[in-house]
């Protein structure tokens, strides 16, 4: 497996970090789509653990949220994280396990729990 050297900062602020998501998880067959993206199955290299690997395209639409330590972050992660934060145990919401922002797209990897179901589907 070749890592390149790291994050690189790029011209929009954000830092490139394809290498470092490709190294940590395996993307496997589309779940759906919807407007804002895409949501592919994976699993995480180290453990095989199941996830959901969601691509959001970056553009003027997306909404970013300031941070205690002045980070600008997409709202959809300070959200998640938010929920996560809160959640007990044994909650409905799905966890965030990790974020990246690569080639003008925003990477979320949300856990999968087995057996899952679409939310259309569910309701």
């Amino acid at each position: 497996l070749h890592v390149d050297d790291g994050p690189v900062q790029k011209d929009d602020g954000f830092l490139d970090l394809s290498a470092m998501f490709k190294a940590k998880y395996q993307q496997q067959e589309k779940l759906g789509e919807g407007g804002f993206g895409c949501v592919y199955a994976g699993y995480r290299k180290e453990d095989n653990l199941p996830v959901a690997i969601k691509h959001i395209k970056i553009d003027e639409e997306l909404f970013f949220h300031e941070d205690s330590d002045g980070l600008k972050i997409p709202m959809e992660v300070a959200v998640l994280r938010k929920l996560g934060a809160g959640s007990e145990q044994h909650s409905a919401s799905i966890d965030l396990l990790d974020w990246y922002v690569v080639d003008e797209e925003l990477i979320l990897v949300l856990e999968r729990p087995m057996p899952a179901v679409d939310l259309f589907d569910y309701i």
